[in-house]
């Protein structure tokens, strides 16, 4: 069981409130300074060259490098860590890929209890430190396959998701020049835009529920045990929610209209704040690979994100703005 997401009240209050204050808006704020220089120093280490592959260098390491170093990994495993989260949430069942990465996270599992037991012994400012410290309502401590399931959530809620969010946006940036030049001119408009960003190109497309009991869903039939998708970011293309309609989309229908979305609930706080700080860096980076070859950066970044698959939307339900069969899996 992936604790919180694969439980239920009351089974999953006491890993909901054991991560709550770690996503809090207070705490994700306090980290911006980790964000800042972890944007700044993988940033600094290609802008000289005037050009640069962002997906690969900077849409990839840098939510990593920030996830990695705010839970208690040490620098150098950064790649370690984002090759099986990004082969696990992009590879086919039943592929080469598929494979690696389920192998790959054999280490990180041994990993992360290694800096359980590590904490334990000499804690440190870190999440790992925190979550050996938490204890459940009753005063028992949490075990250790219950931390590393926490553990690898907070992980894959704050990698796979940024590096598909970030690379999204370039793509769209790129192809739209006027948004770009507008963020640069307006850099206030920043926060709306990552808000826009997070409801058109939502990286948590998806969950899968099990069926508690018999019953009927937009009238497709489903029964207790079966496996159902539920593709929550369509409520994000809902027609009647969006300013002069949703298609074709540009920015300044969402900074016309504050509407809410759904976007990865688990650890939005935190997923906002990164993409913030990095769009930032990449919008007002006048890199001259950029402004003179705009086309290469579409490419290798549209490259990137299809070997990746991670390109959203993943799921088109939302784009025919209507509700589609219910999937079951």
């Amino acid at each position: 069981v992936q604790y919180p997401i694969e439980a239920d009240p009351p089974t999953s209050t006491p890993y909901r409130e054991l991560v709550n204050p770690l996503l809090t808006k207070d705490a994700v704020a306090a980290m911006v300074p980790l964000i800042e220089r972890n944007v700044r120093e993988v940033m600094d280490s290609f802008i000289e060259d005037g050009h640069a592959d962002f997906a690969n260098q900077f849409t990839n390491p840098v939510p990593t490098k920030i996830v990695g170093e705010w839970i208690g990994f040490p620098e150098e495993d950064w790649e370690a860590i984002a090759g099986p989260v990004h082969d696990i949430f992009s590879a086919a069942p039943g592929s080469e890929r598929g494979r690696r990465g389920g192998m790959a996270l054999g280490w990180l599992d041994g990993r992360i209890r290694e800096m359980l037991a590590a904490r334990r012994a000499e804690p440190r400012d870190d999440v790992i430190s925190y979550l050996v410290a938490q204890v459940r309502p009753d005063g028992q401590p949490f075990t250790d396959d219950e931390l590393v399931s926490v553990a690898f959530l907070l992980i894959a809620g704050g990698v796979d998701t940024t590096t598909s969010l970030t690379g999204s946006t370039l793509v769209y940036l790129s192809a739209h020049p006027e948004d770009r030049d507008r963020l640069i001119r307006e850099p206030e408009l920043l926060d709306i835009a990552t808000e826009e960003f997070l409801r058109k190109f939502a990286p948590s497309q998806s969950m899968a529920r099990t069926v508690t009991k018999d019953t009927e869903i937009g009238g497709c039939p489903v029964a207790k045990g079966e496996r159902v998708l539920i593709p929550w970011a369509a409520a994000n293309h809902d027609p009647e929610m969006l300013l002069n309609g949703p298609y074709p989309w540009h920015l300044k229908q969402r900074i016309k209209s504050r509407h809410g979305h759904l976007s990865n609930q688990e650890s939005l706080e935190l997923l906002h704040d990164l993409a913030h700080e990095g769009l930032e860096a990449l919008v007002l980076a006048h890199l001259s690979e950029v402004n003179n070859h705009p086309d290469k950066v579409v490419e290798t970044t549209t490259a990137f994100l299809r070997d990746q698959n991670c390109c959203a939307p993943r799921i088109v339900i939302g784009e025919q703005h209507q509700a589609g069969p219910v999937m079951k899996i």
